[in-house]
């Protein structure tokens, strides 16, 4: 019984750290719920994905939104850099259209809103579930309480929902097997602070890897390796939150400047 004694209170102390843990992640889990009911948010943003290694990007994208998700009204300002080509761009959603302005002309099309809110930088941070994380660490920050963790797999559906289904277009993948389409592990910081007395997000960033098949061309007797038709990307999406609620100002469009992109 001497010699088990240790063992227990070492069982013991791993039960009560794990519980302690799960209690300190349900405040981040509060505050991502409590983030998501607020249909009404200001914030910046960036988004890239690379290619293999980071040799080479493929889409870079930075700026600000306003966005009401009951109301389905928004705007953004943003720069881009699209594999090597860079410009600016101003956004407006409303009335079930999105207007675009450049430096060229304006233009408005179609778009669900549920489409336009679920991409990249407009969608809502995923709540992870405590069970799917590994290596939680905790510590502070100039914005608030910062926790970082790694998330396996399982969130598919959620992460082709953030790229959007004109990820193969964008990545110049002509014939997709997007029956092959999978990820690697989730790279998440989440930084936790007070609005009004309860738990909110200041900021949220997702690193994860997408793996893209092309569909090879037929030879007869040959069967090409998979790695020649696949690529990967690196995706990151940073969004920093400046505000919530009623204090948001969303202007909307001149709809008799634009004319429907053809």
């Amino acid at each position: 019984m001497k010699r088990l004694a240790p063992l227990l209170l070492i069982a013991l102390s791993l039960i009560l750290f794990g519980c302690n843990r799960s209690e300190e992640y349900a405040v981040l889990r509060e505050a991502v719920e409590n983030t998501n009911n607020l249909q009404r948010s200001k914030a910046d943003f960036i988004a890239e994905m690379t290619f293999e290694n980071r040799a080479a990007t493929l889409l870079f994208l930075q700026g600000s939104y306003s966005l009401d998700r009951e109301e389905q009204l928004m705007n953004s300002q943003l720069v881009e850099m699209y594999l090597g080509s860079s410009g600016s761009l101003s956004e407006m959603y409303y009335d079930g259209y999105v207007y675009t302005q450049t430096e060229e002309r304006k233009s408005r099309y179609p778009m669900e809103a549920q489409e336009l809110f679920g991409y990249l930088y407009f969608a809502q941070p995923i709540n992870f579930e405590y069970k799917d994380i590994k290596k939680l660490k905790q510590s502070e920050n100039i914005r608030g309480t910062l926790y970082s963790f790694t998330v396996k797999s399982g969130y598919d559906e959620e992460l082709l929902t953030l790229l959007g289904e004109g990820i193969y277009s964008l990545a110049k993948i002509n014939v997709p097997q997007t029956e092959k389409t999978r990820f690697g592990e989730i790279k998440v910081e989440y930084t936790v602070s007070d609005r009004e007395g309860a738990p909110v997000l200041a900021s949220m960033q997702t690193v994860f890897t997408v793996f893209l098949y092309e569909t090879p061309p037929y030879t007869p007797g040959y069967t090409r390796p998979e790695e020649d038709y696949m690529l990967e990307l690196t995706v990151r999406i940073k969004v920093s939150y400046n505000d919530f609620g009623d204090g948001v100002e969303i202007a909307v469009p001149n709809i008799e400047e634009y004319s429907d992109l053809e």
